[in-house]
């Protein structure tokens, strides 16, 4: 079980080969990530205070866009990676009279997104999964490779009888290929993922409750069910949680000037996100705020339940693996 006892962060700079750790020296690190699936880059905003001036003058060379930026935090004993992407911009600048700043804004992919391309014919008898393997390859230059491709995501099929020419951006061609199989791509710290709905990535689910960092109470709206937590690495994209029933609460009514509930509230309407029998959900979406000097340390998730999918995994096979940060309320 994480007894969420002292903060792990460490930030690195590919360019000017230097990590900050949270743990060490007095800079102050805040940063907020933005993820999700989402056919765009996840992007991250970065800011340093009292950097060393050599250094933050390194980071705003233009020399360094492009170069590699990770996060990785938690806590002692549960740190890993929440985010790796390519250096956009970078400003140095005063916070106040006394303190400089440097902001950094980073994203996910997002240059492999822009500036991948594929000039290629493939022969006949070629899959959807020889597309993908050729838009990796693309990507693969802007350091993007394949992650994780879920069960539900058939490649082998269909076998095209003529040759396929292959022109134009890789992340389109790559976009192409998850629609016709009712997917969705990604990327996720500079790994593609194809994912259709009833796809979770292996490895069990992460024990959601107060003792393993939900802070509040889980929130069940029409978009699916919302928690804030401390930041936990092994809360992944498509990775699974579970939540207890009893800790979550239903969407609260949208009050008019009046004081009167909005019309078109009807909490049973069809399109409301159901509770899940079995607590399992999904995560599709994170956003994560931290400072290493103040109070804040969270992130914020976005679930969907997995109870209604055909391939989603029983209990029994969700806990498993042992993956579990704690043993529910």
């Amino acid at each position: 079980m994480s007894e969420n006892y002292i903060r792990q962060c460490a930030v690195t700079f590919a360019y000017i080969g230097k990590t900050y750790d949270a743990n060490e020296g007095s800079i102050r690190v805040r940063f907020k990530i933005k993820q999700s699936t989402l056919n765009q880059p996840n992007t991250a905003t970065i800011l340093l205070t009292n950097q060393n001036p050599g250094l933050a003058k390194a980071l705003c060379d233009e020399r360094a866009e492009g170069s590699n930026v990770s996060i990785s935090a938690g806590y002692v004993g549960n740190m890993g990676m929440i985010f790796q992407g390519d250096l956009r911009k970078a400003i140095y600048g005063r916070e106040n009279p006394t303190d400089t700043m440097t902001t950094i804004l980073a994203s996910d992919g997002g240059q492999a997104q822009t500036y991948a391309q594929v000039n290629k014919t493939l022969p006949p008898g070629s899959t959807p999964n020889d597309i993908v393997n050729t838009s990796i390859a693309a990507l693969k230059q802007f350091g993007v490779g394949l992650g994780f491709v879920g069960p539900s995501v058939q490649l082998s099929t269909p076998v095209y009888p003529r040759s396929i020419a292959l022109f134009g951006m890789a992340w389109k061609l790559m976009n192409d290929v998850a629609k016709s199989k009712g997917a969705t791509a990604s990327i996720q710290n500079a790994l593609v993922h194809l994912v259709t709905p009833n796809d979770a990535i292996p490895g069990g689910a992460t024990e959601l409750n107060t003792l393993t960092g939900l802070i509040g109470m889980p929130t069940l709206e029409t978009g699916g069910l919302y928690a804030r937590t401390l930041i936990n690495p092994q809360m992944k994209f498509h990775s699974l949680v579970h939540i207890d029933e009893s800790l979550i609460q239903g969407m609260l009514p949208q009050l008019l000037s009046d004081g009167s509930i909005h019309p078109d509230y009807r909490p049973n309407a069809i399109n409301m996100a159901a509770i899940a029998g079995d607590g399992i959900y999904r995560i599709y979406r994170i956003d994560v705020d931290a400072d290493t000097r103040g109070t804040v340390w969270y992130q914020d998730l976005a679930m969907n339940s997995l109870a209604q999918s055909v391939n989603a995994p029983t209990p029994a096979e969700v806990f498993s693996s042992g993956n579990t940060l704690g043993q529910g309320p």
